[in-house]
């Protein structure tokens, strides 16, 4: 996992498996972004290095995606591999997180 900040947006990298082992972690990580001051305007997560994600890992992204609103922030996944995107299309969230960093807070 990579965080990169550049002026008011947050880029989160993520790798490997997104799972129940690794989602502590990641969900630290959004937690430590939000709570910044300034918070960043976007936050992005490039998901194209991740090869798994379970249900955990999407849990984390629903969390991470309400709280970025709720603090006025916008949350998008950026780019993601075959896989995730299977997965996030199948679970009805590609809607949701893919592009909505275009969408006003």
């Amino acid at each position: 996992m990579r965080t990169v900040n550049a002026g008011d947006v947050c880029t989160v990298v993520l790798v490997g498996e997104i799972d129940l082992f690794t989602s502590t972690s990641v969900s630290v990580e959004f937690e430590l972004i939000l709570s910044r001051h300034p918070r960043p305007a976007v936050i992005h997560v490039d998901l194209l290095g991740v090869t798994f994600m379970d249900s955990m890992g999407i849990a984390i992204l629903i969390k991470a995606h309400r709280h970025a609103t709720a603090a006025g922030c916008r949350f998008s996944v950026m780019s993601m591999s075959p896989v995730i995107a299977n997965v996030l299309e199948m679970s009805g969230l590609r809607p949701l997180l893919v592009g909505s960093s275009d969408q006003p807070a």
